[in-house]
């Protein structure tokens, strides 16, 4: 790492930037095996840069001549999935460990949910109706998690129709503000990058994204209320 040049911002702070030439060996790929040169910039900050050192591993992205020969190549990132699935592993043996057999089903209702939700792109790609497709996977959400990890009883039964109430209020009064309002102070610039109508996709994001907190609130009303009546059947109506 060679020192470059120095850069001073409009507050007057001062940064070194540092010139590094690599030597890396592609490890995937139609060039597995291959030695190659890079060359990157990075500042003692490293906001916007990486500081690489010997063994580490990097994503790049190389670009080839019609021929197929390799004319450039420029670094993307660090690789770090290994690392990801180090915390995937210790999170799903504490979950097991911790929670025993209800730690499980959860992770079964995480695992069933993210396959639902994938369908859900699936049948949107295809051209089905976005928010009719989010309503009904909604529902599927709500029954399949409540009933895997809580077991089908009463409690429940209690927490999905509450869940299930909850959410059409919460797309009602969406739906409705939106309308009122013409939409007026809502603004898509994080979705500017899609081929798509935002709307749409904002009102599927409002379907889905108070799921998490009506279930919380649904499960704790109706554990709260299973164990009064537990403790004063008499003064609870269950």
């Amino acid at each position: 790492m060679i020192k470059d040049s120095v850069v001073q911002d409009i507050s007057g702070n001062t940064e070194t930037i540092y010139k590094q030439d690599i030597n890396a060996i592609i490890m995937n790929g139609n060039h597995k095996g291959d030695l190659i040169k890079l060359q990157s910039k990075t500042s003692d900050s490293e906001a916007y840069d990486l500081k690489l050192k010997a063994k580490d591993e990097i994503f790049i992205e190389i670009t080839r001549d019609k021929s197929g020969e390799v004319v450039s190549s420029n670094i993307l990132d660090l690789k770090r999935d290994k690392y990801i699935s180090y915390i995937f592993i210790i999170f799903l043996t504490l979950i097991i460990i911790v929670g025993g057999a209800k730690g499980l089903r959860s992770l079964t209702s995480v695992i069933v949910n993210i396959v639902i939700f994938s369908i859900v792109i699936e049948l949107y790609l295809k051209g089905f109706d976005l928010i009719l497709v989010s309503i009904v996977s909604s529902f599927l959400f709500i029954i399949l998690s409540i009933s895997i990890v809580t077991g089908i009883n009463r409690k429940s039964f209690s927490a999905i129709l509450g869940m299930i109430i909850g959410t059409i209020i919460s797309m009602l009064i969406a739906v409705i503000v939106i309308l009122f309002t013409k939409g007026n102070g809502i603004h898509y610039e994080e979705m500017e990058f899609l081929t798509r109508p935002p709307e749409e996709i904002f009102i599927a994001e409002i379907i889905i994204g108070t799921l998490g907190g009506i279930m919380d609130i649904a499960i704790s009303i109706s554990s709260a209320i299973k164990e009064n009546y537990g403790q004063h059947p008499s003064f609870c109506i269950y």
